[in-house]
């Protein structure tokens, strides 16, 4: 299931954008859908351990951590996601989707 966050920047927005005020709403948000689903799919709340570009428990992960190359769903399109960023604040969503 994907979920996107809308910001700017080709890889992934910065930590400013994260703590702004659009940034944080939208954090929010999907930490509520995150939580909803969380109890319709029986997903564990934690940031999933990636090896070799997949995921190796279930949990939530970024789109940069899946390997498009590997993963027919995502084949189409190779290798250009970068989203949502090395700055993503997982410590903080996570505690979010927990709170939400």
């Amino acid at each position: 299931i994907g979920i996107e966050h809308s910001a700017p920047g080709a890889s992934g927005p910065d930590a400013a954008f994260w703590n702004s005020d659009l940034g944080q709403k939208q954090l929010k948000s999907s930490a509520k859908l995150v939580k909803w689903l969380k109890g319709k799919y029986n997903i564990p709340i934690r940031h999933a351990a990636i090896s070799n570009s997949r995921p190796q428990e279930k949990g939530v992960v970024g789109h940069s951590e899946v390997d498009s190359r590997t993963d027919p769903a995502h084949s189409r399109h190779a290798e250009r996601h970068h989203d949502p960023g090395s700055d993503f604040p997982w410590t903080q969503y996570i505690q979010m989707i927990k709170d939400a």
